[in-house]
């Protein structure tokens, strides 16, 4: 129950990422850390969540990125 998301900072940045239902409401954090500029392979950890179709929303410092993915179990 782990996947895994690779990412570049330009410099260090505050890295939250929650998981959200297709109606917006926020089901897990999976990550919220502080990281140094460079690359990142972060692992986050899904247990606990059904299968089915999430959005994951990722705020990178100001920035903020969101996702669409299916859990397959």
């Amino acid at each position: 129950d782990v996947a895994y998301s690779q990412f570049y900072l330009d410099n260090k940045t505050d890295v939250r990422i929650i998981i959200n239902d297709l109606s917006g409401k926020a089901i897990k954090e999976v990550f919220d850390k502080r990281l140094d500029k460079g690359d990142h392979t972060i692992s986050l950890n899904l247990e606990g969540i059904s299968p089915g179709i999430y959005i994951s929303s990722i705020f990178l410092g100001d920035e903020y990125f969101c996702n669409k993915f299916e859990i397959i179990k």
